[in-house]
């Protein structure tokens, strides 16, 4: 007792020391003197971290803003007049923002508002404009636009703030400008300047609201109030999108500020041109994950038992896996450059000189910021004749294509208002978008190659040239050995900008996790293995964590490794090889840093790859990991031995890998010469591995590749889960193991429903005999799929005794469905004893190949709507539509997705022709009921006389599903979606329902579970029939008191509920069950 009592002292001593230390008063608990004291003692931590940590561009940008802006006007030492100094200042603080900080002032490109309203104040009066007052100064930005404007004028400028700090550092900026003399600065709160203004008699003509978003609108009710505007007075409101003033938004375009003022909601054209390249982007992140997953289909659709257990089928396999897994990270690593450049894209649009690096491209003027790998960093140079024209040209070109092309499509859809003609616009924009990011990308991959190839002709002929002596070893392997290194050594431009920039901590980080990363991996499966005994998992984590420490601490021993001798006919062919080492080094990144940097994400990905096989009992493709990760490790413990000639070596191992890549995809693709041609294309778009690290966009490329590489890893899973357990039998069943002996519960009538489901219980669904179906009758219909095949019929006779299972026609299906691999669909056939109607029941997610069939369905829709969470909502409507019927254009591993349900249709259409006097139904839970779906869809495009009625249990939607697998068949798929005859049955709170968009009829059911409980089949039964009783099925059916220990791991809380509503009706409580 005393060891405990020790033990919860311990515990609780340095909790009461944390509760103590961050108390809000510690005077309460301490008395005045002690907490005093550690009141003192807080203030000096936060000031140490304050100084130590937090640096002036986060803390205070207005300073770090001002010290750029004093450093900027030093450097001209030639005397500034106040016109000059005045375009000077406002420039340095624009590139204050842009560049080196983050200011929440008007900036550059709104200013041009501003600045446009200024001039139509000036231009169109009402009379002469006397007075602008601003709210807001901040760093006194704004000011200084006004001051630009109205400086012809003899206007009186009036800049308002209560902060002492912002009077400080704006009225220093306006000292630097040289405008100090125009400006009134006022430390008084708005209200107590209107008042005065309103005593003096003076009226404002131009108001610029940029203070605190919530007394906008009180602020101009009480300036209106007040009678201080001037008519015709100018008011311009700043952020009221974002972060937004909704009410004062509200009121000028709705409420009463639409009678006093003729308001403009300005929507600038460069938010529409930067949405439309992104969502150009999303596009091609789409087509990226959709080639993934292709890939890994056709490589499941080849794999089997027999051939996984012989020696021979085992290597062919591993053979077909390779090529499905280069092609994938080749074209993984090539979108996510792409990407990087619609993000740069995208900014170029945002420039005060619109798309200003995309134009420099086009036109020839941006060798510097080629040869540099950084854009912006050059001005204009003085352009020739030919240049200006074809700036002209461009400029012209790009407006047409993005701002006027997509406006006719805009005014056509708008005035033939079909649901077509919006999704042709969208097509139109997205087409719009993809080919400017690809030309742009074009424009620096071939000056980049350009500059490349002549740097290396430069470097060759200096090579080769016989000057008397020979240079030693390469210093810049000296200077980039070290594993910690940044991306270059001029990311700052200045040892204080490294200071001062407070992304160098987090960087260092990232770097830090990112080197650490593959240990860290390599460790936890080691650990795994040995706790869950695999011993081939601990082999593997072993041996990859102990090369990945060898190669982390043979880079601290760089400098004392000697290099190898060459051979000598190739020592004797260059004078001076380290010429060409450092043109390799800078510009295809071969120091040995810059390579760890580039195969990190390689090496990682191989690691899971092998912890996911040997978790999987793969053991031969974990063997193939392991051995390719050898390989790995030998490269680059190679290049410390390389010395002067790592280019040489870079340009071998290109060569050879190259060949080895075309080798492998001709072998294993289903269309080797178009496979090996896009294959080659993508290596050329990565420069066969040795493009220069460029930092524009970096972290936008990093982010795109561990998004892909989510994606890529998770499909691999799957497909291996898959594989793997589509050998196990599944003896799976919500009933116990002796139905004879089995406890049921009996369903009664409910004497009163809910009036909100009325439709869930009372609607019924017509059978010729007259004893119509009703929404519970379909569910358990719906639960029987996932019974094992053996207890179906017992289970069906408990339901629905008349009825038959129709076994004979389902075995004949399944002896000739002709793509057993690609055919993932379970269903069963159910006949009612008159023969007069059949519910056709589609099985949903049971098994990996269940899960894969949905990943294969239903991953496009569901991309689209995680990147809706993120930004925009571009998986909804004609957006949505657009991209999803867009999402398979790679020509890379063509799958027919249709074919994982092609003989449910056959069956359906079968079933259709032979009995045209039956009625049938289709019916499904979750993926079952997505399926089902998709059928009805593809009957009803075919115009079909007679369709089956389709009732879905929490089934995902079909808009973007059914685009992303009938783009180019189906024309008129919204048309077609609008005469679904499906119902879906969405319980609340279920997620996998919320996955895409539903075209049919859709009824809401109650669920008090969580997410996955809702989802399930028997929690739906369970919450209709509590709700309705015996209204919801047309039998007298009693249901297994076993269901609750089936549906969810956490029992406890389905207890809960069905003893709650057990205690409220004892008389339906099974025998044991009280």
């Amino acid at each position: 007792m005393g060891g405990l009592s020790r033990r919860l002292f311990l515990l609780a001593f340095p909790v009461l020391l944390l509760g103590i230390v961050f108390s809000p008063n510690p005077k309460l608990l301490l008395g005045d003197f002690v907490g005093r004291h550690v009141q003192i003692a807080r203030n000096l931590a936060g000031i140490f971290f304050f100084f130590m940590v937090l640096t002036p561009e986060t803390a205070h940008p207005q300073l770090a803003a001002l010290q750029h802006v004093v450093q900027g006007m030093q450097t001209h030492t030639e005397s500034l007049d106040s016109v000059s100094a005045l375009d000077r200042a406002i420039d340095l603080v624009d590139d204050f923002g842009w560049n080196h900080g983050f200011l929440i002032n008007v900036g550059d490109v709104k200013g041009k508002i501003l600045d446009s309203a200024v001039q139509q104040r000036l231009d169109n009066g009402p009379g002469e404009l006397k007075l602008a007052v601003e709210l807001g100064t901040f760093v006194g930005y704004g000011t200084l636009r006004l001051v630009r404007m109205l400086n012809h004028t003899g206007a009186e400028i009036i800049t308002v703030d209560p902060d002492i700090f912002a009077y400080t550092v704006s009225s220093s900026l306006y000292e630097q400008a040289q405008v100090r003399s125009r400006i009134t600065m006022k430390t008084n709160y708005s209200y107590n300047v209107f008042a005065e203004l309103k005593k003096q008699g003076r009226k404002i003509d131009f108001l610029f609201v940029d203070h605190v978003k919530k007394l906008y609108l009180p602020d101009l009710k009480l300036a209106v109030a007040s009678g201080v505007l001037a008519k015709g007075c100018v008011v311009v409101g700043d952020n009221i999108r974002s972060p937004g003033a909704p009410d004062y938004k509200k009121y000028l375009l709705e409420g009463d500020g639409s009678k006093l003022f003729s308001t403009e909601d300005t929507m600038m054209h460069i938010v529409r041109i930067g949405f439309l390249i992104l969502a150009a982007a999303c596009l091609i992140f789409c087509n990226c994950a959709s080639v993934v997953l292709r890939s890994y289909i056709i490589w499941y659709t080849k794999l089997d038992q027999e051939t996984a257990t012989s020696p021979e089928g085992r290597f062919h396999l591993t053979i077909l896996f390779y090529g499905a897994f280069f092609r994938c990270y080749i074209m993984q690593s090539a979108t996510t450059d792409v990407l990087r450049f619609a993000f740069i894209l995208s900014r170029d649009a945002w420039r005060p000189d619109v798309f200003e690096a995309y134009r420099r491209l086009l036109i020839g003027d941006a060798w510097g910021e080629l040869e540099a790998g950084e854009f912006y960093i050059c001005s204009w140079s003085k352009l020739t004749k030919h240049q200006t024209w074809l700036d002209i040209f461009f400029q012209m070109l790009l407006h047409l294509s993005m701002d006027l092309v997509p406006l006719i499509f805009l005014i056509m859809a708008q005035r033939m208002g079909s649901h077509h003609a919006w999704i042709l616009w969208a097509e139109v924009c997205l087409v719009t978008g993809c080919i400017h990011i690809f030309v742009f990308y074009a424009l620096w991959w071939i000056g980049e190659v350009s500059l490349k190839v002549k740097y290396f002709c430069r470097a060759w002929q200096q090579a080769r040239a016989f000057n008397g002596f020979r240079h030693g070893r390469s210093s810049i392997m000296h200077m980039t050995h070290s594993i910690w290194v940044m991306h270059d050594e001029n990311q700052f431009d200045s040892q204080e900008q490294e200071h001062r920039s407070v992304c160098v901590t987090l960087c260092t980080l990232f770097h830090w996790g990112e080197y650490l990363f593959p240990v860290i991996i390599c460790a936890c499966t080691f650990v795994f293995g040995l706790i869950d005994q695999r011993s081939f998992l601990a082999l593997l984590g072993g041996s990859s964590m102990v090369m990945s420490w060898i190669v982390i601490t043979a880079s601290n021993y760089a400098d004392r490794i000697q290099p190898l001798q060459p051979p000598g006919w190739l020592n004797n062919a260059f004078n001076s090889p380290d010429v060409l080492q450092r043109w390799g080094e800078k510009w295809c990144r071969l120091n040995h840093s810059a390579q760890k940097r580039q195969r990190h994400p390689f090496a990682i990905t191989l690691i899971m790859l092998g912890a996911v096989f040997g978790g999987y009992g793969l053991r031969w493709l974990s063997l193939s990991c392991l051995a390719i990760l050898f390989f790995l490790f030998l490269r680059l413990l190679f290049m410390y031995f390389e010395g002067n000639f790592g280019w040489a070596a870079a340009i071998f191992e290109a060569f050879f890998e190259g060949i080895l890549l075309q080798c492998l995809v001709i072998t294993t693709a289903d269309r080797p010469l178009l496979d090996a041609a896009l294959i080659f294309l993508l290596c050329a778009m990565r420069q066969f591995g040795f493009q220069r690290e460029v930092r524009a966009g970096d972290r936008i490329r990093i982010v795109s590749l561990m998004a892909l590489g989510v994606v890529h890893f998770v499909v691999i899973a799957i497909v291996c889960w898959a594989f793997v357990t589509s050998f196990q039998m599944n003896n799976w069943s919500a009933f116990c193991t002796d139905m004879s002996n089995c406890r049921y519960e009996q369903i009664s009538p409910r004497p009163e429903v809910n009036q909100a489901y009325t439709p869930l219980c009372q609607m019924e669904f017509p059978r010729p005999d007259g004893r119509d179906l009703k929404f519970g009758d379909f569910g358990l219909f719906a639960s029987l799929t996932y019974e094992p095949h053996s207890r179906v019929q017992a289970a069906l006779h408990h339901y629905f005794p008349e009825w038959h299972l129709d076994d004979a026609l389902r075995e004949t299906e399944l002896r000739d469905r002709p793509n057993r691999n690609t055919d993932w669909s379970r269903f069963l056939m159910f006949t009612s004893a008159d023969k007069g109607t059949t519910v056709i029941a589609v099985r949903g997610t049971l098994d990996a190949v269940d899960v894969l069939q949905d990943v294969s369905l239903w991953m496009i829709p569901a991309i689209l709507q995680s990147m809706g969470l993120l930004g925009p909502d571009i998986g909804a409507d004609c957006w949505g539509i657009a991209m999803a019927r867009h999402s398979n254009e790679f020509p890379l591993c063509s799958v027919n997705l249709q074919s994982s349900y092609a003989s449910l249709l056959r069956v359906v259409t079968d079933m259709l022709t032979t009995f045209p006097n039956r009625t049938f139904y289709l019916t499904g839970h979750s993926l079952g009921g997505g399926v089902a779906k998709l059928v009805d869809m593809e009957l009803t495009s075919r115009h079909l006389p007679k369709r089956p009625t389709t009732i879905a249990f929490s089934a995902p939607g079909l808009l973007l599903a059914s685009q992303v697998l009938y783009s180019g068949h189906v024309s008129t798929l919204q048309e077609v979606g609008s005469a679904l005859s499906s119902i879906t049955i969405r319980p609340t709170g279920d997620l996998v329902s919320a996955v895409d968009i539903e075209l049919g009829s859709r009824i809401a059911a109650p669920c008090s579970g969580f997410a996955l409980q809702c989802h399930s089949i028997y929690s739906t039964l369970w919450h209709i029939f509590t709700l309705c009783g015996t209204a919801a099925t047309s039998v007298n059916v009693s249901i297994p008191c076993s269901w609750p220990d089936h549906v969810s791991p956490n029992r406890m809380q389905w207890e809960r509920t069905i003893e709650n509503y057990l205690n409220k009706h004892p008389e339906k409580s099974c025998p044991g069950k009280a």
